[in-house]
């Protein structure tokens, strides 16, 4: 028989190609993708706003305050507060981004748009 090397990669990939078409044909008629509608509703994945959690990573985030050179130490809870206003930061710049692109009756955010929320501010 011939090696995995030498043998079609197709024949390789078979099982794989197979575990695919299965969990497709074994799809519950109720299981439809949602509407675009639906899916800007809803939350973006990864977003979570409980008290304690972090978006950003708050390794980067020291090392972004630690690239200040009068910076020699950062607590890890001036690290955290730190990063949760720069996402409280981001968002508001985003809702009146958005706010302003949705005055314009567009549906895409430009630069433009955050740059006036910026100079607003």
């Amino acid at each position: 028989t011939p090696s995995m090397d030498e043998g079609n990669p197709q024949d390789a990939n078979a099982p794989i190609i197979d575990a695919v078409k299965d969990s497709n044909d074994n799809a519950v008629e109720g299981d439809k993708k949602p509407t675009k509608k639906a899916r800007r509703s809803e939350k973006p994945a990864g977003i979570n706003e409980s008290p304690g959690h972090l978006n950003l990573p708050l390794a980067r985030v020291k090392k972004i305050i630690k690239a200040d050179k009068d910076v020699k130490l950062i607590g890890s809870d001036s690290a955290f507060l730190i990063a949760k206003c720069t996402e409280y930061f981001i968002q508001y710049l985003v809702q009146e981004a958005y706010s302003r692109t949705q005055q314009e009756k567009r549906k895409v955010l430009h630069y433009k748009d955050l740059s006036t929320a910026i100079r607003s501010i």
